[in-house]
């Protein structure tokens, strides 16, 4: 069990997990399109041969990079679906979708911010254009040319500089084609890396604006968070952040209870552009809410202890198309845990022995990654990363150490105060306070009193010492005869309020 990118690792596929599917041998391409028949399923002999053929290149390798790394196991149906992380995925891209139409389509924002956000929404298509371009240019006849005079040049440098005897160097026709090859290929570079810092330029602004918004408490943005916080869904995952699988079942579980609320607050007339209308912020609510409640549905038939032969059948395979339908609607994009959720857990679900799918939700897998990462932001700061390691394993191996974390549970419960007792007035005593329309008795603190006596005893003592100095002196040893004078004076001859 693991995420999607675990699993590619293990079978040879690296950071190919959101392109191709790592159980079948279809990719991205092909699965978003509505109907698509199933493919074959991979086996570890498959990606052996696949790994070891010199001859295939791009899309003929299927994804394969390497060897896989776990060859011991069958890939079906051992290398289990990852269930939590499937309904982690589906839900962040379902929120994700909501908060950049809410971001996008409905709040009010400048004009500047807006012809920012239309120009991020193709620079990643200019940057891909001049890459294709590059690419293009470089595989060409002057490309070749240019590539053939650079190594001959660097050749012919490396021998004068070993003081070897060159016959003839480049000529002068060769040196000056170089350079006009040189600079076509400058040039298509600069293209390319001028447009991807303008992408960074835009992101750094448009973060910026995102950032600044928390600033106005009154904003669109902050109801709908402080909304969300009601209903104790994290606010700060809001807009940009990312909801762990708790998160997703709660909102899954009545998702109206969420979007019957940012319908009302989208309503608003001041909360949006004047050109947005009553009808585009219902269908989005109440197609997100049918999302939410579909998959629901789905994730709550696979987590079911004792499905019965029809759920298994017939309605694991309608409910998961019916999901996975109104998803491309509403996203108009599958992503290959949505793939996974329509075709490979349905199999896995009919295939396993009944009940068996939700013993392999792996919450476990969630909590390490969520620790790890944890570990991994306390010791970000050592730059080695032999030491970072090396921390990060004896802070790990000390947690799990049974007498630390025995003797941790003792220093905390010596340290707990128990259960509030409220505390009555005792008679002759002047330190409590009575009852007064419902307010409780108040006495000082044991640490507060212990100080005060401690105070006490050590002003007596210095007194004590000094008063051994001077017993017939009448005045506190501190206080000299001349203000002792001038305090008797001021009580007999009290100052004027006329002055």
């Amino acid at each position: 069990m693991g995420d999607l990118k675990w699993l590619a690792m293990l079978l040879g596929m690296e950071d190919m997990s959101n392109i191709w599917c790592i159980y079948c041998l279809l990719r991205k391409l092909e699965w978003m399109r509505i109907g698509h028949e199933k493919s074959l399923l991979r086996t570890m002999e498959m990606l052996k041969k696949l790994a070891n053929d010199p001859t295939l290149t791009g899309v003929a390798r299927m994804g394969v990079k390497f060897e896989p790394l776990w060859d011991f196991l069958k890939i079906w149906p051992n290398f289990g679906i990852p269930h939590l992380h499937k309904c982690i995925g589906v839900f962040n891209d379902i929120m994700e979708n909501f908060e950049n139409v809410v971001e996008w389509k409905i709040i009010i924002k400048s004009p500047e911010k807006m012809k920012l956000y239309e120009e991020f929404k193709v620079i990643d298509d200019k940057i891909k254009q001049h890459q294709d371009d590059l690419t293009k240019w470089t595989t060409s006849t002057e490309g070749n040319r240019r590539k053939y005079l650079l190594e001959k040049k660097k050749d012919l440098d490396k021998k004068i500089s070993e003081g070897k005897k060159v016959d003839k160097y480049l000529s002068q026709k060769e040196i000056s084609k170089l350079q006009e090859l040189e600079a076509k290929h400058i040039k298509l570079v600069k293209d390319r890396d001028t447009a991807k810092r303008r992408k960074e330029t835009i992101s750094n602004k448009l973060k910026k604006y995102s950032a600044g918004r928390k600033l106005d408490t009154k904003s669109v943005h902050n109801q709908l968070e402080d909304h969300a916080e009601i209903h104790k869904l994290s606010k700060g995952k809001l807009f940009g952040g990312s909801y762990q699988g708790p998160d997703a079942r709660k909102v899954m579980e009545n998702p109206r209870l969420f979007f019957d609320g940012f319908r009302k607050i989208l309503l608003k007339k001041e909360n949006r552009n004047d050109t947005v209308t009553d009808e585009l912020i219902n269908k989005l609510c109440d197609d997100t809410i049918k999302l939410l409640e579909l998959w629901d549905t789905y994730f709550s038939l696979m987590n079911k202890e004792k499905p019965t032969d029809e759920d298994i059948k017939t309605k694991a395979p309608a409910v998961a198309e019916a999901a996975v339908r109104k998803h491309q609607e509403v996203l108009k994009n599958i992503t290959p845990k949505v793939h996974l959720a329509e075709y490979h857990a349905v199999d896995q679900f009919q295939q396993l022995p009944p009940g068996m799918v939700r013993l392999l939700v792996e919450q476990w897998v969630e909590v390490n990654h969520q620790i790890s990462k944890k570990k991994e932001a306390q010791h970000s700061h050592m730059p080695d990363h032999q030491k970072r390691a090396n921390s990060i394993a004896k802070s790990q191996h000390k947690s799990r150490n049974p007498d630390i974390i025995q003797r941790i549970n003792e220093v905390k419960n010596h340290k707990k105060r128990g259960p509030y007792k409220k505390k009555k007035k005792e008679q002759g005593t002047s330190d409590s306070v009575e009852e007064e329309g419902g307010t409780a008795a108040v006495s000082p603190s044991p640490q507060k009193t212990s100080r005060a006596e401690a105070g006490d005893n050590d002003y007596d003592l210095v007194a004590s010492l000094v008063n051994r100095r001077k017993p017939n002196s009448q005045e506190p040893p501190h206080t000299s005869p001349n203000r002792q004078h001038a305090r008797s004076k001021s009580r007999s001859n009290p100052p004027s309020t006329q002055s």
